[in-house]
Formats: structure tokens, C-alpha cells, sequence
């Protein structure tokens, strides 16, 4: 994340990770299930570039069971690889 020491996103990122640690499925700000392969996904935008594109794990009954994988924060979706885990 060596593009958030530099940049104006930091407090939008802090923010937008807090938020999907309380709860991912909140809104605002607004988010989206991603199509296609990658159809197991949710993006929010950071700003007009850049998004937060994340994965909720659920439990065996398919509820949310409290674990985030933040699988990218800067690009939009080229090589989806897990980051983070919350």
C-alpha cells in the first residue's frame, strides 16, 4: 500500500476499511457485486479511479461471518489476488 503514504486516498481508505469492518453491506457509500468471473465480489469507489473491491466470507449458513478479504484498493480489477483480511 505504498500508494497511500503519498496520497489523498489514505483517509478514504481508513474510513472505507472501517466501515467493512462493521459492516460491509452498508450504505453509504453505495456498493456493487461485480459480474462476471469475478461475481463472488463488492466494489466501492475511492474516488473516480480507484475502488475497494472486497470479498465477504460467509459461514456455513451463509450468513456473514465477520471476514472481509480486501482483494484490491488502488486499480480497478486486472489480477484480483487477496490482500488483506479483517
Amino acid at each position: 500500500m505504498d500508494f497511500l503514504l503519498v496520497s489523498e486516498l489514505r483517509d478514504k481508505v481508513k474510513a472505507m476499511l472501517d466501515l467493512l469492518v462493521e459492516d460491509p453491506f452498508r450504505s453509504p457509500p453505495p456498493f456493487e457485486k461485480v459480474k462476471g468471473d469475478l461475481k463472488r465480489f463488492y466494489s466501492r469507489r475511492l474516488n473516480s479511479e480507484h475502488r475497494v473491491v472486497y470479498e465477504v466470507l460467509p459461514d456455513d449458513e451463509g450468513e456473514f461471518k465477520g471476514i472481509v478479504v480486501v482483494a484490491r484498493m488502488r486499480t480497478y480489477y486486472r489480477g484480483i489476488i487477496p490482500a488483506i483480511f479483517l
